[in-house]
């Protein structure tokens, strides 16, 4: 599989960056004067599969086009999984906040009850969030619309993703 320079315009994303993730990457990108790994990306809707924060980063950084790996999303080799975020510290916080910004918690005694209002979707998340499907990345990569970051986790087959092009390539 070759890689291939897409126009950054050209690309769908799906999910939102860490600001903090995408500092870190800016920081080492503008250093080193280069893209490390290649993004992956479906070859029949463009949308960005795995590299949202380099995809991000290349933009902030005046880069017209990024490299990428071309994929089939629908090769029932490509798995979609999930992360699973580990708070640490005062998980109270994450409530007040949560208040603060006009959503309700409500504690459930089971997670069974908890799941199943997650997924009757009466819920929008617990502490694990709903998975998400193929067509649900692809469709709302198409409305333009993003999923909090790390919604998804791409496991895809042996790819070398890893390649060496200087910034000035890409401007």
């Amino acid at each position: 599989m070759e890689i291939e320079y897409i126009e950054i315009e050209k690309l769908n994303t799906h999910e939102r960056i860490v600001p903090s993730v995408l500092n870190r990457l800016m920081i080492k990108m503008e250093r080193e004067r280069k893209f490390s790994v290649a993004i992956i990306v479906d070859v029949n809707t463009m949308t960005i599969l795995d590299g949202h924060h380099r995809f991000e980063a290349a933009k902030r950084l005046g880069c017209k086009k990024v490299p990428c790996l071309l994929v089939n999303y629908n090769d029932p080799e490509i798995k979609l999984g999930q992360w699973f975020p580990v708070i640490y510290g005062d998980v109270g916080k994450i409530v007040e906040i949560l208040e603060k910004n006009g959503m309700t918690v409500r504690y459930e005694k089971t997670l069974k009850k908890a799941y199943w209002l997650l997924y009757s979707e009466k819920a929008g998340a617990i502490l694990v969030p709903k998975r998400v499907t193929k067509e649900e990345v692809v469709k709302t990569a198409r409305r333009g619309e993003l999923f909090p970051p790390k919604t998804t986790r791409h496991m895809l087959p042996k790819l070398n993703k890893f390649v060496d092009i200087p910034l000035e390539e890409l401007l």
